[in-house]
């Protein structure tokens, strides 16, 4: 029998079972087999049926009871159903009082449903006078239980329930009957609860003096027919889950517990080791021993040795499962003695800890530990220094390694190795190492896989966290991998090794991390490693070197290193911060995976050595720099691919700022990427600069320069409608393509998708450009019955483009049902010395070109194929072109008031256009029409010429030429507000009226933005609008000002404002200095707070009635009163504050004004300080005194004694001031007064 404290519902519980030991003494208990609750257990294995508790309620037979040997557990008993019982005995112990549980296994031979067949009871059910004793169980046709109340038979004597399922005959079940009360009874069949109806209306159970029976029920023949087994009665309620496992343990034990393999253990599951151990010690040479060797060589496997301080010569070998103890790292010493291993272990599950390991041999395969084909050994609290080779070496091994210090040793600390003869997937786990001043590397992980017939793959993990290597003479961590197939084929062989380094700092030592993998022939190798958390500085060399792996950086910190090298691919799976101490040299791709952030900070210089090795960023990067420390991503070849996000930025932050890009295929590409894009300078690319894929933002103060193709090149597609990309203060220089080029392609995507997308382009400057300088093209092609629409609108504004093949060049086409178009907008910009045309519109939609200079390109416009009432060239300065302005098919536009000077041809024109405003706006000045030798007459004065311009190429002409050139406008409007509130107001909706004028823009051409101070955040946008209406704006200070701007651009540099305030509410007062219901000592200073957002016209107190006037200091007001101005008493104190537009506000305080005193009295006992009180006002309950000493407040209850109340403290100093405040009641009110202090000096008693 085995006590079991525990058995879970969730899992199996393992038992082990040891025998064979002939040193053991018996540990039997059968007494303590059942709990305290059972009264009896009756296995039924013997006719007499022996109990089987400490009660010894065994048995007698009677009427020829037969063993039946296929009981339900083991052998059974047989009864007749006609006189055979058995006859357990009256002892007290199975008449317990309620609950009671009765459990059993019935086999029933002989079920008539008319009479009752009793199973066991604990007393007879009739007594002489026929009355009804104790509990039963039993059954009819269905089991049944109830117990008697001692009364003459009948139901009036007996409690019963019986339950529902009809049993059947020459069946085992297993029956539990349990009673706790008349009316709560459970019966349980086969360990399920099965029901049942109540019956009977006795009173409380009762019992006699008679004998219980298994099989028969008392006075008459309700004998059992049939088997039963194992039967048992508790004075407890058993629970549901107790019969259920005793169900299932019962009725097919084979499935209920499971029997293991048969395990050979030695004879000694614990030995102790002591180098002070000798032959007169107990058990020497037994469990006791001088040697750790002799000990582990003596204990059974899963055995512990114990190993107590001391120093040990040996070299120990564990070749079994058992747990080796040291004693205390620092005094249980194993030295080597300069020969092989310190400890090698060659066996699974061992544990060792608590040691201290040194002086190993020098040979290359010797160690202070070294474990080999092991796993799941655990290694902790040890030691391994001033070893002559490794301080730990793992080979082929999975072992788990903590809290361990290895230093000192004469190559690497940690050197982990795999080969092909081990198993895949292998993980040592290195956590809480601390690795210092070793010879060679600090950890070495080398993963080495040899060709094994026919060619087997193998994959190798390890993990090292919370570890510090520093101060090795090597780097830090090397990690390597080799593979390597048959010489001649044909199986390839692969070898990976996956290092996860997390929460590790790597410090002063030649270097942080390096990394290595190589092939021989028909191998391949793969070297990942993830880097978390980890802080890697001021070591010597480089902090990382990197060569062809994947790499996962989390939160890691590389810093002081001087370069980090990344050679070959590389692929990230964590957050990455580039520190500004580093360079980081990369001969591979570079990827940053989705959902990882890189961080590149000020600074931080980033070489890609290869020609196909770029920065690939699937998640978000941050890389900042400042004017002083810019970013540099550069290479020693031309032809590295770039930085090139890939469909990132929509809900992530990512910034490029401060940034030199230079060397690469295109410098940045960004596809469904929409980056901060700022202050770059981009140049030496041999495609583009930068290439934008549906870029939604904003690329702005950058530079981009000797760029052998197109200098910033941004692609729309059918997914980017309504994009309003924003090119500003861009710079492009030496592009041997375009400057910058902006292409929509809306191709088919069902059922058909248009698209409408605003690009803008401010103060661009593209300067010696092969190609032109901006070139703007659509297309769109869409597929029966859906027609795709691609609307490409463009405004450039405030640019310059100088000195390219052109200037601006616009294009657009469609396929199948397609429709595509261009709208561009060119304002304030200078377009001059292109080789060709300076404005290159061709099949524009709609233009409007005004305020540019166009000068010294060989046309200055040139427009083709365009019909829109809509197109303008207004206000231009157009000069020294071969053609001023050239058109070509393009009707209905309108062109006026521009400069056409020194053109060798002014104009042509072969559609239908307007070349005036009309009179008196007059139309185009022209430099060879503005002379009377040129027949131009102003007779009038008007400004005018008399007669009208012929346009060449048709029958257009300008009729109404100016005599003189439009000046450029300069001068910026005026503004000026025409209403607006000022001062203090009561109300909170204020309307606002403003008008502007300009020397050349007329007044209703006028543009105006807004802003209220303190209501909006920013400038309103431009509008023409004269008036703006607040609705409901809360109290406070406002200031609204306005500006204009006219159609030059100019703004009104000083805008028209108006400060007022808004004041609906009475002032607010705060009271300092007494407070409501305060009890007032004789004299007290007033102190009140007032404020207004209008400002405070007067202020006052009243005290009961009578006016006193306060003195001011800013939002200050403040008096004094004392009880010659107040007389003693109960008063009422009213402030009274009215600020400048009538608003009033009154606060009333109620306070008492008393004459406290605290007389002193002479002391008489150093200790005891004793005060008499007074308070003028009698009417007071005068009970508490609080006093301040010994830095904390205190309450003592006073004595009321000769009208006088009297006060004893002390212990305390000789010399002490002493600080109290009386709290008092009056009208169930606490009044509190404030502090005073007197001094007491009791050191002369």
């Amino acid at each position: 029998w085995v006590n079991i404290p525990f058995l879970s519902n969730t899992s199996n519980t393992t038992i082990y079972m040891y025998y064979g030991n002939p040193t053991c003494d018996t540990q039997e208990n059968s007494t303590g087999v059942w709990d305290s609750h059972y009264k009896g257990v009756w296995h039924m294995a013997e006719v007499n049926a022996d109990d089987s508790t400490c009660y010894n309620n065994d048995g007698t037979e009677s009427g020829g009871v037969l063993l039946n040997l296929s009981g339900k557990i083991g052998r059974a008993t047989e009864f007749d159903g006609i006189d055979d019982n058995i006859n357990v005995g009256n002892d007290n112990s199975i008449k317990p009082g309620l609950p009671i549980t009765i459990s059993c296994w019935i086999n029933a031979k002989n079920i008539d449903g008319s009479v009752y067949q009793f199973i066991f009871n604990n007393d007879k059910w009739y007594g002489n006078y026929r009355n009804y004793f104790g509990a039963h169980i039993g059954i009819i046709d269905k089991i049944s239980i109830g117990y008697g109340d001692g009364g003459p038979s009948g139901p009036q004597s007996r409690r019963g329930k019986t339950a529902t399922t009809i049993l059947s005959e020459n069946c085992w079940y297993y029956v539990v009957g349990i009673i706790r009360g008349a009316t709560d009874m459970d019966l349980y069949l086969n360990g399920v609860n099965d029901g049942g109806t109540y019956d009977g209306s006795g009173g409380s159970i009762h019992y006699s003096s008679s004998s219980g029976y298994i099989a028969q029920g008392g006075y008459n023949n309700d004998f059992f027919d049939g088997v039963i087994d194992e039967v048992r009665i508790s004075d407890i309620a058993r629970n549901e889950s107790w019969i259920k496992t005793s169900y299932n343990n019962q009725n097919n034990p084979s499935a209920f517990i499971e029997i293991g393999v048969e395990e050979y253990m030695g004879n000694l599951s614990v030995v102790y080791v002591d180098d002070d151990f000798n032959i007169s010690t107990p058990g020497w040479q037994y469990n006791h021993f001088d040697k750790i060797q002799d000990g582990i060589d003596a204990v059974a496997e899963n055995g512990t040795v114990y190993v107590f301080n001391g120093t040990y010569y040996e070299n120990v070998v564990i070749n079994k499962t058992i747990h080796l103890i040291g004693e205390d790292r620092n005094g249980t010493i194993i030295d080597g003695g300069g020969n092989g291993n310190v400890i090698k272990i060659t066996e699974n599950w061992v544990i060792v800890k608590n040691f201290r390991l040194q002086n190993s041999g020098n040979d290359s395969n010797s160690a202070g530990l070294k474990i080999e084909n092991s796993i799941n050994s655990v290694i902790s609290n040890i030691s391994c220094s001033d070893n002559n080779n490794y301080g730990i070496h793992i080979y082929n091994s999975e072992p788990f390694l903590r809290s361990i210090h290895v230093y000192n040793n004469s190559k690497t600390g940690v050197y982990v190795y795999f080969n092909q003869n081990c198993e895949n997937a292998h993980t040592p786990k290195i956590n809480n190492l601390t690795v210092k001043n070793n010879g060679e590397y600090g950890i070495e992980v080398y993963a080495h896989v040899g060709y094994i017939w026919p060619g087997i793959d193998r994959e190798y993990h390890a993990i090292i966290t919370n570890s510090t290597i520093s101060e090795n003479t090597n780097y830090g961590m090397y990690l390597h991998c080799y593979a390597t197939g048959p010489w001649s084929g044909p199986w390839v062989v692969e070898g990976k090794l996956y290092t996860t380094i997390k929460n590790c700092i790597i410090s002063d030592c030649r270097g942080g991390i390096t990394t290595y993998h190589d092939h021989g022939p028909y191998g391949i190798s793969y070297l990942y490693m993830a880097l978390q958390n980890t802080t890697i500085i001021n070591n010597t060399e480089r902090g990382v070197i990197l060569r062809n792996i994947g790499v996962q950086e989390d939160s890691t910190s590389v810093k002081n290193n001087g370069i980090v090298d990344w050679c070959g691919n590389g692929y990230t799976f964590g957050n990455w911060t580039w520190h500004n101490e580093s360079i980081y040299n990369f001969n591979g791709t570079i990827e940053i995976n989705s959902g990882h952030v890189l961080t590149i900070e000020a600074g931080t210089t980033v070489i890609f050595e290869g020609n196909d090795t770029e920065l690939f960023v699937k998640g978000a990067i941050n890389a900042t720099g400042d004017e002083n420390h810019r970013i540099y991503f550069t290479s020693n070849k031309k032809e590295w691919k770039g930085i090139f996000l890939d469909d990132i930025c929509v809900d992530t932050e990512c910034i490029f700022a401060y940034c030199n890009i230079d060397f690469a295929k295109t410098g940045i590409e960004c596809y469904k990427s929409s980056p901060l894009l700022s202050h770059l300078y981009v140049h030496n690319c041999s495609i583009y600069g930068v290439k934008l894929r549906n870029f939604y933002t904003k690329f702005f103060d950058s530079y981009i320069k000797n760029i052998n193709g197109t200098g910033v090149y941004l692609e729309l597609d059918q997914t980017c409608n309504d994009y309003s990309p924003k090119l500003i203060n861009l710079t492009v220089e030496n592009v041997t393509n375009y400057g910058v080029e902006i292409y929509l392609n809306a191709g088919y995507t069902w059922p058909g998708i248009d698209c409408f997308v605003y690009p803008k382009i401010v103060n661009l400057t593209v300067f010696n450009s092969s190609n032109y300088g901006v070139f703007l093209h659509s297309y769109s092609t869409g597929q029966s019955p859906w027609l795709v629409e691609a609307y490409l609108y463009v405004n450039i504004k405030n640019s310059c483009i100088d000195e390219c093949f052109g200037g601006v060049l616009t294009s657009h086409s469609q396929g199948w049902y397609g429709e595509s178009a261009v709208h561009i907008a060119i304002q304030n910009s200078y377009i001059a010395n292109n080789s060709e045309n300076g404005v290159n519109l061709l099949q524009p939609t709609t233009f409007n070109i005004s305020y540019c200079e166009i000068r010294n390109n060989t046309c200055g416009i040139n427009i083709s194929g365009t019909n829109s009432d809509s197109n303008i060239i207004w206000r231009c300065n157009i000069k020294n072109n071969l053609y001023g302005i050239y058109l070509n098919s393009s009707y209905s536009g309108v062109f006026y008031h521009n400069n056409l000077v020194n053109n060798v041809f002014s104009s042509y024109d072969n559609g239908n256009n307007t070349w005036d405003n009309g009179y008196p706006s007059g139309g185009n000045y022209w430099s060879d029409f503005d002379e009377p030798s040129e027949g131009a007459y102003d007779n009038n004065s008007d400004g005018i010429v008399d007669s009208p311009y012929n346009i060449s190429g048709g029958s257009n002409v300008d009729r109404y030429p100016l005599m003189n050139p439009i000046p450029h406008d300069t001068v910026p409007p005026e503004t000026t507000l025409t209403q607006a509130p000022s001062g203090a107001i009561n109300y909170n909706d204020v309307t606002f009226e403003w008008t502007g004028s300009d020397d050349i823009t007329p007044t209703p051409q006028l543009l105006y933005s807004y802003k209220l101070e303190g209501y909006d955040s920013s400038w309103s946008n431009w509008v023409s609008s004269t008036n703006k209406t607040y609705n409901d704006l809360p109290d406070g200070n406002y200031t609204f000002e306005v500006k204009a701007k006219d159609e030059s651009g100019n703004v009104d540099p000083t805008p028209a404002s108006q400060s007022f305030v808004i004041d609906t509410t009475p002032p607010s007062i705060f009271i300092k200095g007494i407070y409501e219901k305060e009890l007032v000592c004789n004299n007290f200073t007033l102190n009140v707070t007032i404020t207004d957002e209008s400002g405070i016209q007067d202020a006052w107190c009243n005290i009961d009635g009578k006016r006193y006037n306060l003195s001011r200091n800013g939002n200050y007001y403040y008096t004094e009163f004392n009880d010659f101005i107040i007389t003693h008493g109960k008063h009422c104190l009213n402030i009274m504050a009215l600020d400048v537009l009538g608003h009033t506000k009154n606060k009333t305080i109620n306070f008492t004004m008393t004459n406290l005193e605290i007389i002193p009295l002479l002391p008489t006992d150093k200790d005891i300080i004793t005060m008499n009180v007074r308070l003028s006002e009698s009417n007071f309950n005068f009970t508490i005194l609080q006093i301040f000493i010994n830095n904390s407040w205190k309450n003592y209850t006073l004595e009321h004694i000769d009208n006088k109340y009297t006060i004893k403290i002390g212990p305390y100093a000789p010399f002490q001031n002493i600080t109290y405040k009386i709290k008092t009641q009056m009208n169930n009110t606490y009044y509190v007064s404030r502090n005073k202090t007197f001094y007491v000096d009791t050191s002369d008693i």
